[in-house]
This record gives structure tokens, sequence and C-alpha cells, in this order.
């Protein structure tokens, strides 16, 4: 593989600092500032990079040289910019005669890559393990008919309005306060509603009152797995997507955290257990503070599901421990995983407990989300997403196993990195969702992983075979953490996602295949 323009280049700024001979009345010392911004690797000039400090600003020249001139001491934001890379800066302190060698990371905003992609296996591949049962669920939300609890509804007040308004305007519609959240914003509130009353009844009357920013039932979320094929054993998504070349450069990321908020996991699976980090359960619990003070419902983020675990099947994918001689190998040998229930037994839960799960991992400094789930669009997930991502955290999202145009929610969020699924002949898969919102695709069907099931308070390790864009999801979260771990900027992953792309499809973006295969 050829580039164009290396992607991650360094470069080093050297700061000369001399001292202006002469003072002002008050004794004030003025220094003039002059440096080199050359290419760190082949020691080349950049020229026309723009540098400033203290309100100036100079141009460097064909030699990568600058000059400022009648800086008065004292601590500055260093600034340089150029059109072809994203904008640094650093502090520094101006005092005396020095120099001050400080190294910069420009980077690329796009990459161009030319050239042929090759992909090979070294190793061959297989699974070692049958599946207990080889089924999986199909939980998919109709999206003619969405889901929501029964009797609920979620209101969010705008921040002027006095708590005495609320509960009067509450009083006399009948609706009795389950749980509140004290955001900077104003109050959120889940209600639970009177009888001879109806969801939509509700939601309409608080939609239209001037002081609430938004009401809406508490919807269902639902996890996007489909049946299996009973017979088919091995991890052929990880030659698809050319990780053995991959994993010469690097396979693991110790140093970075990826929350899986799904059904929870079987904590003491062999290939897991050793890289799982302290999570939480929000199933069932409840809230009675602002996002950032949650109160969760435990510690304890075993999946309870009697079937198959497909938080765990997830989460294997993602980060199951490689080279040790069990079971499969993730796409990251060794990360730091973090488990978030926020689906029950059946699969299904609720987007207040989705959305204080994202709250959660934005407290444990996650520096990936993935969500193998989906649902309808809301306001109280969106409000959620977008804290996340304002936080700088990367978030990965499954397209939806609808086979339709349009993707579940979070995925079609601009925030998130909406993820399809193809088959082992590079396909999509039929019940991919697919529309202008999807980026990339990976691989989804008939993908063995890490499982297990839960009985009677006991939990058993397993593999198996699942299928969905719940399974392709996790490669890109998978390859996103190996991304970080090679220095890649969180603001610069999905453009080197899907820049490196291999085209599926009609050529360049579509909606079928996003911008290709991871």
């Amino acid at each position: 593989m050829m580039t164009k323009k290396s992607l991650y280049l360094c470069f080093l700024l050297l700061l000369f600092i001399t001292l202006i001979s002469g003072c002002t009345s008050k004794n004030t010392s003025y220094y003039n500032i002059y440096g080199t911004i050359t290419t760190e690797e082949f020691n080349s000039p950049i020229e026309g990079a723009e540098v400033f400090i203290a309100g100036k600003t100079a141009k460097t020249n064909n030699e990568g040289k600058y000059f400022i001139k009648g800086i008065k001491e004292g601590n500055y934001r260093w600034r340089v910019t150029s059109n072809k890379y994203e904008n640094s800066s650093f502090e520094v302190y101006i005092k005396s005669n020095s120099k001050i060698d400080k190294q910069l990371v420009l980077e690329t905003g796009t990459a161009l890559v030319e050239g042929n992609i090759t992909l090979y296996n070294k190793t061959g591949y297989f699974s070692t393990q049958n599946s207990r049962n080889n089924q999986s669920l199909n939980l998919n939300i109709n999206k003619n008919e969405k889901e929501f609890k029964k009797g609920e509804i979620i209101v969010k007040y705008k921040e002027i309005l006095s708590s005495q308004s609320i509960k009067n305007t509450a009083k006399k519609q009948g609706l009795q306060k389950m749980n509140s959240l004290n955001t900077k914003n104003g109050k959120l509130i889940k209600y639970k509603i009177s009888q001879g009353k109806s969801v939509r009844e509700m939601v309409k009357y608080y939609n239209n009152l001037s002081e609430v920013d938004f009401a809406e039932p508490n919807y269902i979320i639902n996890q996007l797995d489909i049946p299996s094929d009973p017979y088919y054993r091995e991890q052929w998504g990880h030659i698809a997507v050319n990780l053995e070349a991959a994993w010469d450069k690097k396979k693991s990321s110790e140093s970075t955290k990826i929350a899986v908020i799904d059904s929870g996991i079987i904590p003491n699976h062999p290939d897991l257990e050793n890289k799982l980090l302290q999570g939480a359960d929000f199933v069932g619990g409840t809230q009675n503070d602002d996002p950032s003070n949650y109160n969760i419902t435990d510690r304890d983020p075993t999946d309870e599901s009697t079937d198959s675990s497909h938080g765990t099947h997830v989460t294997g994918i993602i980060g199951a421990i490689g080279d040790n001689n069990k079971g499969v190998t993730g796409v990251n040998w060794d990360t730091n995983l973090l488990p978030i229930r926020v689906l029950g037994a059946d699969g299904s839960g609720d987007i207040w407990d989705l959305a204080e799960g994202i709250y959660y991992a934005i407290d444990r400094n996650a520096d990936i989300i993935n969500m193998s789930l989906g649902g309808p669009d809301s306001n109280l997930e969106y409000s959620a997403i977008k804290a996340a991502s304002d936080e700088g955290i990367i978030i990965i999202a499954a397209a939806g196993n609808d086979g339709t145009r349009g993707l579940n929610y979070p995925a079609a969020y601009d925030e998130t990195i909406a993820v399809g699924a193809i088959d082992n002949t590079k396909n999509r898969a039929s019940y991919s969702n697919y529309g202008s919102k999807l980026d990339l695709v990976a691989p989804g069907s008939q993908i063995f992983s890490t499982s297990g099931y839960y009985d009677q308070g006991n939990t058993t390790s397993d593999y198996e075979n699942m299928s969905g864009t719940s399974m392709a999801a996790p490669y890109v979260t998978g390859v996103a953490s190996l991304l970080l771990s090679k220095g890649v900027k969180a603001y610069n992953v999905k453009d080197r996602l899907t820049d490196t792309a291999i085209d599926l499809g009609p050529s360049g973006k579509d909606d079928y295949y996003g911008y290709g295969l991871i």
C-alpha cells in the first residue's frame, strides 16, 4: 500500500529566543524569536506554516524558517497552522536567552490511498470449539411501530421552570414521578401516567407546553443480531479485514479503555476475564440526580441471558485475549474492556438506562463506546451521545437489522460511526440496514466469538456463532482502538477508517456499503 501523504507526521519546532538589547523605562525585557519547522523523519522544511504568539504572526519561508520580534517576557500560547494539517498549539514561557525544542503533531484531515491493498493469511484460521446451541436472539424493533414502555413518558423541562410549577402540571394530569435528573439545562422526569390516558396523548400534551423542551415515550432499545448458521465455525472476518497484516504493526492497546454498552458480560470467561474493568449495571435501577452523579443499579454487569450472551459475544470480537491458547482472538489482543449493562435478560432495555450508561462511560474516561443496539430517535439519547462526543469519545454503533433503508439510532446520529454488515462473500448482508448515514461495513454474518449463559445464579462460558450488524460494529471498534494505540488522534480516527476502507459496490461512498469494508 502506498500513501500519497502520510497521515501521521511529527514535526520538530525549534524556538530560539534571544534578548533584544535595550529595555523600557520600566525594565521590561523584550525578545526576538526565530526558528525552523521541518519534518522530523526527513528533515524537510514546511513552507507557508503560520506561527502565532502574543498577537503577532509570521509565515515560514521555503526553508521552513520564521522570525518574530519584540515579544515581552511572559507565558503565551504558541500556535502553528497550515492548510495541509490540523492546527496545533502549546504553552511556552519566554524569559531569557534560551533554546526550546517542541514536538508538534500535525495531522491531515483526509488520507489519499493509492495502489493495491494486499490481503494475506500467514497462519490459517479456525474455531476451536463449537457453539452450545447455535442459536441467537432476533429482537429487532419494527420501525413502523416504535416500541416503548407502557404507561411511561419522559419530559425535559426548561431551566427557568420552578419545581412547584412542574408538580402542579403533573398533578393536574394525574402523573406519578418515577425518576428525575437535575441537569445543567433543566429537569428530566420520567412519569407513570394515570389509567385512562395514553402515552401518545401525554407526549402530545407536554410537547405543546412552552415550558417543555421535549416529551417522548420511554423507548425500548434492542440488541441487533439474527439467527446463526449452526455449522459456521471460522473467524473468517479477521482475514476479510486484513487483520493479520495489521497485527504485524500493532496488536494491542493496553492504555485504551473501551466501553461496551450492551447486555452485560460473562465475567469469568477465560478469554476475557483478565481484561475486564469494573463495570456497572443500569437495568431496573432508579436515578434521582444529575447524570454525572447517577446511582447505578449495582456493580455487577453480569449478563443474565439464559440462552446466549450478546454482550459477551460483542466484547470478544473487540478484545478476546490473543495468543493465549484459548478459544478465539479479538481484533485487539490486549486492551481494557468496560462492560456496561443496559439490556435485560430478554435483550431489550429502555432509553433512560441507555443514557445513564453513556454518562457512566464518560465519567469512567472511556476512549471508545461500542453500541451494538438500536431503536428510534430519542432526544434523551441524543443528549447523552452529544455529551460523549463533546468529550472526544469515539462512538461506534450498529446500523440495524431490518434490511431496509434508514439506520437505527444511535447509528444514524452524525456523532457516531455507523456500521453495516457484510457476509463472507463480501456482499451486503440481506438484513443490514442501509442509507446515506452509513459510514462503513464489516463482517457480520456467522461470526464466531466468546459467549455464555446464565442459569439460576451461575454463569457458564462458551463460544458460538452470531450474525448481525451487532457483530460488525465491534470489528470497527477494535480497529479504532489499534489506531489510537498507534498515536492517531481521536478526532482523526473516523477519517482514517473511511479513507482506507476497501471500496465495495458502486464507486465511492454509497448507501449500501458506505465508504467500504473496514
